[in-house]
């Protein structure tokens, strides 16, 4: 639940003190009506959004250094083979880990940037295992409901989007101001 107009004290944007009486952040220059509009759709898809690049970056760097730690100890592959064998899930882990701390600031840049990187794991998974990619598991289950949660972040983003370019258009007195040195 979003906070009435005249209790939000913080631009919903940059997150700097903002005083009621004021429309514009003096920071960034964001417009605190169209803030709160977009906030009501945005914030909970990204945060969901965030919580699952932080569990699922965790839980995949987790899982590929227990694999690698297997495949150098039963398997007795060399460290570059092991690390050959594992690049996808490592690639996918640290770039999930890196774009949490901007999904908030860039929200449609992180969620396509996750997406993709969601896209090429799942690829390259799929040519590994073939059709037994699809069969019931709980990694299956994980990457189905990573994909909706990636699709709904990807469709409140470009609402938002839609929104602050639609409200810069039709009231070109409202737009935001010149940030402030």
């Amino acid at each position: 639940m979003l906070p009435k107009k005249e209790l939000n004290t913080t631009c919903l944007r940059c997150k700097a003190d903002m005083p009621p009486s004021e429309r514009y952040c003096s920071k960034c220059g964001a417009d605190r009506e169209l803030e709160l509009s977009i906030a009501g759709d945005l914030d909970p898809a990204i945060a969901s959004l965030r919580r699952w690049l932080a569990v699922l970056g965790g839980i995949s760097l987790l899982l590929t250094w227990l694999l690698y730690s297997d495949l150098r100890r039963f398997a007795h592959l060399s460290s570059g083979d092991a690390i050959r064998a594992l690049w996808p899930g490592f690639t996918l882990a640290v770039g999930l880990l890196v774009l949490f701390p901007f999904a908030r600031r860039f929200p449609l840049v992180v969620s396509v940037s996750a997406f993709v990187l969601f896209a090429i794991e799942w690829s390259v998974t799929i040519h590994r295992l073939g059709i037994h990619a699809f069969e019931p598991s709980p990694g299956l289950a994980i990457h189905a409901v990573f994909c909706i949660v990636l699709v709904v972040a990807v469709r409140s983003a470009w609402r938002a989007r839609q929104l602050r370019a639609r409200a810069a258009k039709d009231f070109p007195s409202a737009v935001a101001r010149e940030k402030t040195a």
